[in-house]
């Protein structure tokens, strides 16, 4: 059963290790571009007083606890028998994998739990997925606010809000996703029946997750966190000679997220700069050059201050379950 797991551990780390080199050069590529581009960008730069991003990063810092809270309360609903302490560290080292593309890499914390607690997929799966849908439902609702509220017409907010509205019910009767599993395998033929068993036994410890109560408590926590970079956005922009509202920051963060998600990329580069930058620029007041400056800082306090934040735990948790031996 366990044959082969420090061969598989070896090509994990060198898959990670390659893919973090590849990011890396795609953007250092991206900054000369911009630095081609526009010029005045490295004289806003250069003017940005340096408190800009440790500002930034402890904006960042609040929202990754807040992050690390919901993760523990969830844990605990689902019943993981595992101290807090660990669960926090396999969190936060689940930070770097970030990178991978598409987010898939946050799986390492469901290989991570299984590796040393023996918990099994079934039952962390649940936990990994109602996270990333939580974030995702922040981030929608967070778009149609920005959306009716200051960037266009009132219906421009419906798609959003009904999205928004379709996570929450699927969130909140998970029985729809068993008949749409069941329906699925009938439609295929019946094959695979261990894979849709599996589906179904992670509808099921899901279900654990998804009373009313809770279910509020861990949305209100997500939309706590994220408002950490929006409040971050609208208040350090000034320091790069641009406004903007509370609510255009609430509305860049979240259809740039977004955006960055649908590019299934490393990191969700290029689809959340673009976006966001574009956003940011389109406000009044705000030049191309501050737009790419802002954004450029705000990356830096988050995706990359996280990877390096986690990027310890990451390694000695990796090193241990490459060690254990399973």
């Amino acid at each position: 059963m366990h044959v082969g797991s420090h061969g598989d551990g070896d090509a994990f780390g060198s898959r990670a290790r390659r893919w973090l080199g590849v990011l890396l050069g795609v953007y250092a590529l991206a900054a000369l571009a911009l630095l081609a581009f526009r010029v005045d960008l490295r004289l806003i730069l250069a003017a940005t007083p340096w408190w800009v991003v440790p500002a930034f990063m402890t904006f960042a810092a609040v929202g990754f606890a807040v992050r690390v809270a919901r993760w523990l309360l969830l844990a605990r609903a689902a019943g993981l028998n595992v101290q807090s302490a660990a669960l926090a560290t396999v969190y936060v080292g689940g930070f770097p994998m970030n990178l991978a593309p598409g987010r898939i890499g946050e799986l390492w914390r469901g290989w991570v739990l299984w590796r040393l607690w023996r918990l099994r997929y079934r039952r962390t799966l649940p936990l990994l997925i109602f996270d990333r849908l939580l974030d995702f439902c922040a981030l929608l609702l967070f778009a149609g606010a920005g959306l009716g509220l200051d960037l266009g017409p009132g219906w421009l907010a419906a798609p959003w809000l009904v999205a928004a509205s379709a996570l929450l019910m699927l969130m909140a009767l998970p029985r729809w996703a068993r008949r749409a599993i069941k329906a699925v395998w009938a439609t295929t033929g019946r094959r695979r029946p261990r894979l849709f068993a599996l589906l179904l036994s992670v509808c099921r410890n899901l279900a654990l997750l998804l009373k009313p109560a809770l279910l509020v408590r861990l949305l209100s926590l997500s939309l706590f966190a994220w408002s950490m970079e929006a409040v971050a956005l609208h208040m350090l922009m000034p320091a790069v000679g641009g406004e903007l509202s509370l609510r255009q920051a609430h509305a860049t963060l979240g259809l740039g997220n977004i955006a960055g998600a649908i590019t299934l990329l490393p990191g969700g580069i290029g689809g959340q700069e673009v976006t966001m930058a574009l956003l940011i620029a389109g406000f009044a007041g705000n030049t191309t050059a501050g737009a790419m400056a802002m954004v450029g800082i705000m990356r830096v306090s988050t995706l990359w201050f996280s990877t390096a934040l986690g990027l310890p735990f990451f390694l000695h948790l990796s090193r241990r379950c490459m060690r254990s031996g399973m």
